[in-house]
């Protein structure tokens, strides 16, 4: 079953607003390039699942997002917490 290429912009609400989110589908073996450093290639599709080949410079961090939320968790785990406010005043003698 043929994949044929379909544009669609979603209106998607981030953080910052809401953003676009463009829908692209591809055939097996064809690719998108996200500026001009990122390549998505569809490497295979078996019933549910693509597999998806990505070259990237080194420099560009890639995971899949569950991983990404995980890192992104940790980081804001290790960050050191502010004090209370009371905690950083002296002692009156």
């Amino acid at each position: 079953m043929p994949i044929v290429l379909e544009l669609e912009l979603l209106a998607k609400t981030g953080l910052k607003g809401v953003m676009e989110m463009l829908v692209l589908s591809r055939q097996k073996n064809e690719s998108i390039m996200v500026g001009d450093e990122v390549e998505i290639t569809i490497v295979d599709v078996r019933g549910d699942k693509v597999r998806l080949g990505i070259t990237a410079p080194k420099k560009i961090a890639v995971h899949r997002k569950e991983i990404y939320e995980a890192i992104q968790r940790e980081k804001a785990e290790n960050q050191p917490q502010p004090k209370a406010e009371n905690e950083h005043q002296q002692p009156v003698k």
